[in-house]
């Protein structure tokens, strides 16, 4: 006998989901999203203890509109701190810190030289900020060996981030990095097993598959 489902957990889930995914598209809506699952919830909580209706009968959906309702004031929370971030509505060309997040990825085609790299601004000039998400276009030759963890300073171009993302900005490096301290420990560690990982896969294969390992 097929055991029976327990679905109990996809109502909030696709609650939250959807909740992240209407306040990505539509910023304006996530306060009256709030608001309406908080007014739901007290017309709710009214009704039982009028005795109109048991917990049992509004028990999910009590549990959907609370976790949409905290994942919405969530998510404005975030999105009011990226509006306020001091390159948020910043245009033109300045030296930030940036935090290397993610391994650089080449653009196609390769003959551009140019990657796209997921990085987090720590400065802007001398002053520290709460890091901050962005994506950086820069030269292959000058970010290709920077691991996650790695920090440099550069002269970037600022421009809009893209729609309907936790980003702050898109930057375009202008001038040649400079490194700043080393990546922790544990990525350098990484790094050098990749970097071994490629070595010894080109040799014992052909270049097709070799290129499959990372």
């Amino acid at each position: 006998m097929t055991p029976a489902r327990d679905l109990r957990l996809l109502a909030p889930a696709a609650a939250v989901w959807g909740t992240t995914i209407v306040g990505l598209l539509a910023v304006s809506a996530i306060r009256v999203l709030v608001i309406v699952c908080v007014a739901a919830l007290v017309g709710l909580s009214g009704a039982v203890r009028a005795g109109l209706v048991s917990w049992r009968a509004v028990g999910i959906v009590v549990l959907v509109l609370g976790m949409a309702g905290t994942a919405g004031t969530a998510l404005s929370f975030r999105v009011a701190a990226i509006q306020q971030f001091p390159l948020h509505d910043e245009r033109g060309k300045t030296t930030v810190t940036v935090r290397v997040v993610d391994d650089p990825v080449p653009l196609r085609p390769a003959a551009s030289g140019r990657s796209r790299i997921r990085v987090d601004v720590v400065a802007i000039g001398e002053r520290s900020v709460s890091a901050a998400g962005a994506h950086l276009l820069g030269a292959t030759s000058d970010w290709a060996q920077m691991v996650p963890g790695q920090r440099a300073r550069v002269l970037v171009r600022v421009r809009p981030p893209p729609e309907h993302t936790m980003l702050v900005a898109s930057l375009t490096a202008v001038g040649t990095p400079t490194l700043v301290g080393e990546p922790p420990a544990h990525q350098r560690v990484a790094a050098h097993i990749r970097d071994r990982l490629r070595t010894l896969s080109a040799r014992a294969l052909s270049s097709p598959e070799s290129g499959l390992l990372p």
